[in-house]
């Protein structure tokens, strides 16, 4: 995943340790946020494109409406499915990294044949939306709220109820939005982060098994500098200030957001309008998935660190005969089952707020 990329541990941890422990917060945000996090392709550049289905592979999402709206000083993409006689409309968001026509595409296609239209967007500097770089992780939050004005303002969406799903960065983002944004019936946010400064601690931390990085409000500080006042916004203020119901879900092995530094559940506990779901033994990607799917894709990881030590680790450079003959020797199919048990949840908690 993209997040354990940028944010390695040793590299935030030197970067806040180096000269005598003074702070450098230039490295890390260089590191972390001053390039592209995703092209529109770059899915099928990665060795990823192995691990499941993606856009490409579902029939219910052939049909689509590309539309653009501004977050900021940037242009940003949506693409947008719509069902006859629709529960609702979900806004969809993915993580950092990833684009709309990626993995992400199995959850999108469940809730198309579960009757909702869905509204995927791209985020900043994400697929085909515009954008070098962000200046904080808070930026998916301000790029939730351009995207629910923009429904807002369309005549043939804003009649029905609006429900917003993320993962990870996006389910930050759907959480956070809510210091902004009126309207909207129902969240819910899967392996999300408290605050942007909770997981560029959070993730450092877990991966140096215990150690404690000290003071984080020199990173807060400086992160405010350079992104303004709501450079680390709090995704558990939002929901502490709102009458919006949150569904939040969260995986016990997850090393990405932690669960216990960084996760927006269990820094919201005991919060009213909080339906939590914890699921002990799933990590950051495979709470989509289900039991079957979770096996075949450890299955398929394994395979492919010896498929790397076969044919290299560039899969982009591979040409289109060394690729089809890489893919044959996958299950993506059988990698791409939804958790229903996730999903079967979130409809009935959409469903039981539609009104």
């Amino acid at each position: 995943m993209k997040m354990d990329k940028i944010f390695t541990g040793l590299k935030i941890a030197t970067t806040l340790l180096e000269n005598n422990g003074k702070f450098n917060a230039d490295v890390i945000f260089t590191a972390v946020f001053d390039h592209r996090l995703s092209s529109e392709t770059s899915h099928k550049e990665k060795w990823e494109y192995v691990l499941a289905l993606n856009h490409d592979d579902f029939p219910a999402l052939a049909k689509y409406e590309t539309v653009s709206f501004l977050s900021g000083n940037n242009n940003l993409k949506g693409y947008l499915y719509k069902v006859d006689r629709p529960k609702g409309l979900i806004l969809y968001v993915h993580g950092i990294g990833s684009n709309a026509f990626d993995w992400y595409a199995i959850g999108q296609n469940e809730w198309v044949l579960r009757g909702y239209c869905v509204f995927a967007i791209e985020l900043t500097a994400s697929g085909s939306s515009q954008g070098y770089g962000i200046p904080s992780l808070s930026q998916s939050a301000l790029d939730v709220a351009a995207a629910v004005s923009y429904i807002q303002s369309r005549h043939d969406l804003k009649h029905l109820p609006l429900f917003l799903f993320g993962h990870s960065w996006g389910g930050y983002g759907v959480v956070a939005a809510n210091h902004f944004i009126k309207g909207v019936k129902a969240v819910a946010s899967l392996s999300g982060f408290a605050c942007p400064v909770d997981e560029m601690i959070g993730l450092p931390e877990a991966k140096l098994a215990g150690i404690k990085l000290g003071d984080t409000k020199p990173l807060e500080e400086a992160l405010i500098k350079r992104a303004g006042e709501y450079a680390n916004l709090s995704a558990v203020e939002a929901i502490r200030s709102s009458r919006v119901p949150f569904f939040i879900a969260h995986g016990g092995e997850d090393h990405t957001v932690p669960y216990v530094q960084a996760s927006i559940l269990n820094k919201a506990k005991g919060l009213t309008n909080v339906t939590p779901m914890f699921f002990k033994n799933r990590d950051h990607v495979n709470i989509f998935l289900d039991a079957y799917s979770c096996q075949k894709r450890d299955e398929a990881m394994e395979l492919t660190r010896k498929m790397q030590e076969k044919y290299g680790n560039n899969f982009a450079s591979f040409n289109e005969t060394t690729k089809a003959e890489i893919l044959q020797q996958y299950d993506r199919a059988g990698c791409s089952n939804v958790n229903k048990t996730l999903f079967d949840a979130i409809d009935a908690f959409y469903m039981a707020h539609c009104r």
